[in-house]
């Protein structure tokens, strides 16, 4: 995926429901778990510091575009609201949904995004798999 792709609005395969919303929370905790256990960290009990892989895995599920800043990133959908399956995990709410121009799309930030690309490619595969 190209990094201009991210902040274009891109259609999802399912709706933004909370019941749907819950499931990909659900799945994504138990990946981000696996995936600790993967690389020898400790393991989990939340979302926190999962935002990059979030929100990409949301605007693929659910659609929308990625908006954010140097601490975290999440989802604007199609009618302005925001999608954040991490919920903010371990950040100030108050400070956590601010798109940061400046930041966003930076060198380092893509080679950061593209980097998750092929865990989060694997995890909607699966997420469709489990879900039909």
């Amino acid at each position: 995926m190209r990094f201009s792709d991210y902040v274009k609005q891109q259609e999802g395969f399912l709706q933004s429901t909370p019941e749907n919303i819950a499931k990909a929370r659900t799945f994504l905790l138990r990946k981000w778990k696996e995936r600790a256990v993967e690389i020898g960290r400790e393991v989990p009990v939340t979302l926190e510091s999962a935002c990059k892989f979030c929100s990409i895995f949301a605007q693929r599920v659910f659609g929308g575009r990625l908006e954010g800043h140097y601490d975290h990133q999440y989802v604007r959908l199609q009618d302005g609201s925001i999608l954040d399956l991490t919920d903010a995990a371990g950040l100030d709410k108050e400070n956590a949904y601010r798109h940061d121009r400046r930041f966003w799309g930076n060198s380092d930030h893509r080679e950061s995004m593209k980097s998750c690309e092929p865990r989060v490619n694997r995890w909607v595969e699966e997420f469709k798999a489990e879900n039909k």
